[in-house]
C-alpha cells in the first residue's frame, strides 16, 4: 500500500479552553476561594486608587508650597500694591532677594518653572542684569526686550517699539520671555496714552496667558 504523502501535524500545544470550559471550572471552584480572589482583585483596584489619590495630594501640595514661597519674595521685594517699593530700595531689595528667588529654580515644579523664570527674568531685566535662557533665540529676545526697556526709560518709545516688533508674532507662545515682552509693550502704550492697541495687546495676551500676571494686572488698570 502506497504511503500517505499528506503530512502528519504534531500537536505542541493543547488547545485553549473555551468559554463554557472556564465557566464550568470556576463553577467547581470553591466559592470561598472565589470570594477571595474577587477581594484581592478588588483590593488591587482600591489600592491603585489611593497611590493616584496621595500623588496628587502630594503633587498639590508641592505646588501650594512653591507658589506660597514665591509670593512671599515678591512681597519682600516688591512691597505691597498700597505700599510698593520704588527707585533704589526696590533696586537693592531685587539684589538682595533674587538669589533666594533663583534658588527655588532647582526643585520647582515642572508646571511652575517656565513661570518661575519669567519672574527671575523680569526682575534681572529691571537690573540690567543677563537673562535665564534655554536657546540663541531666547537670547536674542531677551536683548531685544532690554533694549526696548532702555530705551523707554529714556523716554524713546518709537526706538522701543521697534526693538519690541520683531518678537511680536512669537509673544503669544508661553516662553521664558512672553510676559516681559507683554509688561514692556503694555508700559509703551501707557506712556503713548494709546487705549486702542492696550486694550489690542491685553487681549493678545489674555489669550496666552490665561492665568495673568499680578504685575500685567496692576498696568491694565493703569492704562485702561
Amino acid at each position: 500500500m502506497a504511503k500517505s504523502n499528506i503530512p502528519k501535524i504534531i500537536q505542541v500545544q493543547s488547545p485553549a479552553p473555551s468559554l463554557d470550559h472556564f465557566q464550568k471550572s470556576l463553577s467547581k471552584e470553591d466559592p470561598s476561594k472565589v470570594f477571595k480572589k474577587i477581594l484581592w482583585a478588588g483590593g488591587i483596584f482600591v489600592g491603585l486608587l489611593l497611590i493616584g489619590y496621595f500623588i496628587k495630594q502630594s503633587r498639590d501640595k508641592a505646588i501650594l508650597t512653591f507658589q506660597t514661597q514665591v509670593s512671599a519674595l515678591r512681597l519682600e521685594a516688591l512691597g505691597t500694591e498700597f505700599e510698593p517699593k520704588k527707585g533704589e530700595v526696590l533696586t537693592q531689595s531685587l539684589v538682595r532677594v533674587l538669589p533666594q528667588l533663583e534658588a527655588l529654580l532647582t526643585n520647582a515644579p515642572s508646571s511652575q518653572k517656565n513661570g518661575l523664570i519669567n519672574l527671575i527674568n523680569a526682575w534681572r531685566l529691571i537690573l540690567g542684569q543677563a537673562p535665564l535662557a534655554e536657546t540663541p533665540r531666547s537670547i536674542e529676545a531677551w536683548e531685544r526686550i532690554q533694549q526696548a526697556n532702555q530705551s523707554l526709560l529714556l523716554g524713546q518709545l518709537q526706538e522701543a517699539q521697534a526693538f519690541l516688533k520683531p518678537l511680536e508674532s512669537k509673544a503669544e507662545t508661553a516662553s521664558s520671555w512672553s510676559q516681559a515682552y507683554w509688561q514692556i509693550q503694555l508700559m509703551i502704550d501707557q506712556a503713548q496714552g494709546d487705549v486702542g492697541s492696550a486694550r489690542k495687546h491685553l487681549d493678545l495676551f489674555r489669550h496666552a496667558f490665561p492665568e495673568g500676571d499680578e504685575t500685567l494686572k496692576k498696568l491694565r488698570r493703569s492704562v485702561l
